[in-house]
């Protein structure tokens, strides 16, 4: 009896520990709740890019904006969309230059394995389509952000465009304690919320995080429009340039 009864409890135990994590899990299903999570940004000035120039000349507050800007994380286990919070502005003229200097350009949803932006032309209004880069490398360095524990990951972000291909190195700060692989922008796949992302042009930081219970994401703008690829986006815009300079 002294050598079955610790086993007993201890069996015991774990099946009502399992029994609490299967609860939990049924009831955050049940109640649809989701997290939102704030960010802030923070412009990277680059004094030796020709284009931060030509912004600055035509717009002296676009850099000092995005100090304002603040985006919108909204996430569930399998999808996030991520938005730009659209509120009045000290200089809305500046706001354009600033969102063109962080890259951010329209809405974006992730699932587990893909992105889809929306990318608006002329008169027709579509969503690209890509596969979520996933091809980080996760270092030791860690960090505390707002007290939540986060670690460095890094990954090349390679564009491809009519001027050529270029390659960025993107950081993250994730957080396994918050379990959702997402993250500000188009990048996610990591185990763990992103609480912090820097590109070449800017850093997102969380501001703020909270979860909701009983309410879903909104996703029915993006199942709306025509998926196409970024190869397809190209050649959009390219027919369109081409078509407006036979107008003249």
């Amino acid at each position: 009896l002294s050598l079955v009864s610790p086993l007993i409890k201890n069996y015991m135990k774990k099946t009502i520990i399992l029994f609490l994590i299967l609860f939990f899990q049924k009831t955050i299903s049940q109640e649809n709740t989701i997290g939102i999570a704030t960010y802030k940004t923070i412009v990277i000035e680059n004094k030796d890019s020709q284009l931060d120039k030509m912004m600055l000349e035509m717009s002296p507050n676009s850099n000092k904006i995005i100090s304002e800007f603040s985006f919108t994380l909204k996430f569930d286990n399998k999808k996030a969309v991520f938005a730009f919070d659209n509120k009045l502005y000290s200089d809305e003229q500046a706001v354009k230059f600033g969102l063109l200097k962080i890259k951010y350009t329209s809405e974006t949803l992730q699932t587990q394995d893909s992105t889809f932006k929306k990318f608006a032309f002329g008169d027709k209004n579509n969503v690209i389509g890509d596969t979520k880069n996933k091809e980080w490398t996760i270092t030791a360095e860690s960090k505390k952000i707002n007290g939540y524990l986060c670690y460095k990951a890094e990954q090349n972000d390679i564009i491809i465009n009519s001027v050529g291909t270029f390659k960025h190195q993107i950081t993250a700060w994730f957080c396994p304690e918050i379990p959702y692989s997402f993250g500000p922008l188009k990048f996610g796949g990591l185990p763990g919320l992103i609480l912090e992302l820097q590109t070449k042009d800017g850093v997102f930081g969380l501001e703020k995080l909270i979860f909701e219970k009983n309410t879903t994401i909104d996703v029915e703008s993006f199942k709306q429009n025509q998926i196409i690829s970024n190869q397809e986006m190209s050649k959009i815009i390219k027919e369109r340039r081409e078509a407006m300079k036979n107008q003249e």
